[in-house]
């Protein structure tokens, strides 16, 4: 069976999906933010985060799309995170009663290259790339994309934004972005991707980095779970970049791991059909699951004296 009904618990767990992501950012000697996991978070901090005194983003466990984000740019979101609160004692109890662990709150820190330049979306099916789209937020209020089919990567040594970004305003719903001088004559492009670019000028960075996180977080997970990984069969990797204080040069940073059935696809976006490669690969791959699977691996094998039939 596919997804594995005890790889669904896991799938909602973001901070699992975040623990596998810094091992293996680590493992490969790159950079990684660390989380902070909130016990109780209030209106207050939301207030904090809304007034600029925190510079993170507030995010919840087993939640879809950004139902339950608060960053400074969210709208009523101190109105909205007690609504969240409420649901959340009403939906995860029975009858007054705790049913199961309430989902965690954390805290990751605000960073703006994932809201202005935005992220490459990499599909992997079968440990192979098979697609990879870009969006990038329409308006850093609302959670509207644009979203477009990636033909050739910009390589990070050509991202020449020194500062992202100085500010944000919002004008009639249209961002406006105050650049730096040598942005402003320079003309570059902002996006991650760019279907101007010479083939020449492409360097295969993001597609070694997709590939190499892919092997160290089957390796991570198959050491927690001792059972094969689901990544092995299909995920897909949200990536965006971040400038190093450090070396002052742009770094991948995988922002969000999902490997479930219920992953959006943007099969909308997809006007080249490139995503058939995905179903292909999908389905070959369930194929090979299917004609490898034995039952009597599942069933424990019968103590002496026993029939065997006992359940």
């Amino acid at each position: 069976m596919w997804p594995d009904p005890r790889d669904l618990l896991l799938t909602g767990s973001k901070l699992y999906m975040n623990h596998l992501i810094i091992q293996s950012a680590q493992a490969l000697g790159q950079s990684q933010p660390i989380i902070a996991v909130c016990e109780n978070p209030t209106a207050s901090l939301v207030q904090d985060i809304l007034d600029g005194k925190i510079d993170g983003v507030l995010k919840r466990e087993y939640s879809s799309d950004s139902t339950h984000v608060y960053t400074k740019h969210t709208q009523n979101a101190v109105k909205k995170f007690k609504k969240a609160l409420e649901d959340e004692r009403k939906f995860w109890h029975w009858d007054n009663q705790k049913i199961c662990e309430n989902p965690k709150w954390f805290i990751q820190p605000y960073i703006p290259s994932f809201l202005y330049l935005g992220e490459l979306r990499a599909f992997v099916a079968n440990g192979i790339i098979v697609n990879v789209v870009v969006s990038t937020p329409e308006n850093p209020s609302s959670a509207s994309m644009a979203v477009s089919q990636v033909v050739l990567i910009r390589p990070l040594c050509n991202i020449r934004y020194s500062r992202l970004p100085i500010s944000y305003r919002t004008l009639n719903n249209i961002v406006t972005i105050r650049l730096t001088k040598e942005d402003s004559e320079s003309s570059n492009r902002t996006w991650l991707a760019d279907p101007t670019l010479s083939p020449l000028e492409t360097d295969h960075c993001f597609e070694k980095y997709v590939l190499e996180m892919l092997e160290k977080i089957v390796a991570a997970d198959e050491f927690h779970i001792k059972r094969r990984s689901q990544f092995r069969i299909f995920c897909r990797f949200d990536v965006g970049v971040f400038k190093s204080q450090a070396t002052g040069k742009f770094h991948y940073m995988m922002n969000e791991l999902t490997p479930c059935h219920t992953t959006g696809l943007f099969v909308a976006w997809d006007q080249s059909h490139r995503m058939e490669i995905f179903f292909q690969e999908m389905a070959k791959t369930l194929h090979f699951l299917t004609s490898e699977f034995k039952p009597s691996l599942l069933t424990p094998s019968p103590s002496p004296g026993s029939s065997g039939l006992e359940v």
